[in-house]
């Protein structure tokens, strides 16, 4: 499986989050962690244009909207740009209109995956998050926001999830996650972060 070249990021300076201490497949726990040491490095590094990247489920919007607590700035859901009230979709064309509107903009925190449009967008970034999780526990994100208002998406989810969403969940770490990482090893990223639980201490890159 393809990895993250972290060689072209050595010298930049590494924060360590040890997730052992909390909770090994624990992400709301790790990202909860991850915003403290956010906290601690703000003061040095400025962050203005930001991508949030990863797996449905990974904690993406609940990671931006911490994020965006602490630098307030303006935090656009892609989800919110595309997706209609009635589960509806608006048109490509649509979307891509209200992304560049969002692109220009000084400031922005972007939460939210969308392939066709991520490398236009990691161009533009000056910092991106990778929240790169394990399936399993993306899919517990997945249950556990059954039921609850959600400021990412235009309704509810009630029910049992979308087969053809849990399918694509499914497949995200042997297709998207290969595209995802071969973008981040193509493209020069000003700031990186790779957020990820596994059996060793958590590693966040960034400039």
């Amino acid at each position: 499986m393809k990895e993250l070249n972290k060689e072209r990021y050595s010298d930049r300076p590494v924060g360590v989050l040890d997730s052992n201490a909390y909770g090994m497949n624990d992400g709301l726990a790790s990202l909860n962690q991850a915003v403290r040491t956010i906290k601690s490095f703000k003061k040095y590094s400025a962050m203005n244009k930001i991508l949030i990247i990863g797996c449905p489920g990974s904690g993406k919007s609940t990671f931006a909207k911490a994020l965006q607590e602490i630098t307030h700035l303006p935090l656009i859901h892609l989800d919110l740009l595309y997706w209609n009230a009635d589960k509806s979709t608006v048109s490509q064309e649509v979307f891509v209109q209200r992304l560049n509107t969002v692109l220009a903009l000084e400031q922005w925190i972007i939460d939210g995956n969308y392939a066709a449009t991520m490398e236009k967008r990691l161009n533009l970034c000056d910092t991106v998050f990778y929240l790169d999780y394990p399936l399993e526990v993306c899919l517990q994100g997945i249950e556990q926001r059954k039921g609850k208002p959600r400021s990412d998406m235009p309704w509810i989810e009630t029910g049992e999830p979308d087969l053809e969403f849990i399918a694509f969940v499914h497949n995200f770490p042997k297709v998207n996650r290969y595209e995802i990482i071969k973008l981040l090893n193509n493209i020069l990223i000003w700031k990186f972060m790779y957020l990820r639980i596994e059996n060793k201490p958590m590693r966040i890159y960034t400039h």
